[in-house]
């Protein structure tokens, strides 16, 4: 998942990024506004979905991971009337129970922090990479008469745990820090014209030091899934 960033573009290593199941297939890299956002064929079982940084759609993001009527994110405010509760809906699908890993950085703010701080919250997904930028304000503008105007806070986005989003930020479960020349140097990489599968491959490899941190808490995760399952015991006959 990536949010709008609010501070700079930033490479598909630092963006919020879903990983789903099997990791070990080349990787194309695809470019969706100011963002790379990794992509690959449905055989792969990776899959991206883009989050504009609106509440209701990081609240519907959330439920095609988590079950029905499950609260995501709340409001509070000085008042009772800003305090609200946002959940999934209630409507009965299946949901994909893929292992998840979400790539975050600075530039991950609004909708994207909604939506990781509830899925690690609620231990559905792990967050690599660093703190988020800390945009979670509810803000309403009041016109003045002599036509200008006043944008005021009345409420703060707070996780399912009660974290405050404002001004603190969702923290990684794994922290990997990226320096602004390895940002520039990975952009310009991945900005590169007829960039292939393979090339991505390397770049991920040599440069990316994120998104292999992902891959293999990821990987770990399946591991741990795989050796905890129930052993099937042979049938006696």
């Amino acid at each position: 998942l990536a949010g709008l960033a609010q501070k700079q573009p930033v490479t598909a290593a630092l963006l919020t990024v879903f990983l789903l199941s099997f990791i070990g297939v080349p990787l194309t890299a695809g470019f969706f506004g100011k963002f790379y956002i990794f992509n690959a064929a449905l055989k792969s079982n990776l899959v991206w979905l883009a989050v504009l940084g609106l509440l209701n759609s990081a609240v519907d993001v959330c439920a095609q991971f988590l079950p029905p009527n499950t609260k995501v994110v709340s409001t509070q405010g000085r008042v009772v009337s800003q305090q609200h509760d946002y959940s999934t809906s209630g409507a009965k699908k299946e949901r994909p129970n893929f292992p998840m890993v979400l790539l975050i950085n600075e530039g991950s703010a609004s909708g994207a922090e909604i939506v990781g701080g509830a899925l690690k919250d609620l231990h559905r997904a792990v967050l690599v990479g660093e703190t988020t930028f800390g945009k979670g304000s509810v803000q309403n503008v009041m016109q003045l008469p002599d036509g200008s105007a006043v944008r005021f806070t009345t409420a703060k986005y707070y996780t399912p745990s009660k974290q405050v989003i404002q001004g603190n930020g969702v923290t990684p479960n794994i922290r990997v820090a990226v320096m602004p020349d390895q940002e520039r140097a990975l952009f310009a990489l991945r900005n590169a014209a007829n960039v292939k599968p393979d090339d991505e491959t390397k770049i991920i490899k040599a440069k990316d030091a994120q998104m292999l941190r992902a891959i293999d808490a990821l990987k770990g995760v399946m591991t741990y899934a795989q050796q905890s399952a129930p052993k099937a015991e042979a049938v006696k006959k």
